[in-house]
Formats: C-alpha cells, sequence, structure tokens
C-alpha cells in the first residue's frame, strides 16, 4: 500500500537505537550496527517487517558461505 515518508525525529531515533542494540548483539559490532540501519531502512520504506527478515537471513547465508569457502571463522 501507499506509505506516508514523511521521517520525524522519532523514526530517527528508533531507527538508531533499534540498529545500536542489533550491533551490540553482534561480537563485529561495528558491522552490527551498519546491517541494523540497513535492516531498519527496509522496513521504513517497504513498510514489511517480513522483507528485513528475509534480507537478515541472506546476509546470514553470505557470510556463513563465506566462512565455510574461505575458512574464515573470525566472521562467525
Amino acid at each position: 500500500g501507499d506509505h506516508d515518508f514523511t521521517y520525524t525525529r522519532r523514526h530517527v531515533g528508533a531507527l538508531l537505537l533499534s540498529s545500536l542494540a542489533f550491533g551490540a548483539s553482534h561480537s563485529l559490532w561495528v558491522a552490527g550496527i551498519g546491517a541494523g540501519v540497513l535492516f531498519g531502512l527496509v522496513v521504513w520504506r517497504r513498510g514489511r517487517l517480513a522483507d528485513a527478515v528475509l534480507a537478515h537471513v541472506v546476509a546470514n547465508a553470505v557470510v556463513a558461505a563465506y566462512v565455510l569457502i574461505w575458512d574464515d571463522w573470525h566472521l562467525w
């Protein structure tokens, strides 16, 4: 459906706070914050949480493939 993309301070604050929390839950916290911002923007733009969940699944699959192919476990 149509969405009103008027972003308020509260919206930006919620995006930043949730991204910080997402980053804090990952060992590579800077990358986690960046991913949290991107996933949050997906929800913001599309208005569907399922799209961000799918983006997270795809990101995890890419990281897992990299780890397994290159035997580089520091990302896990």
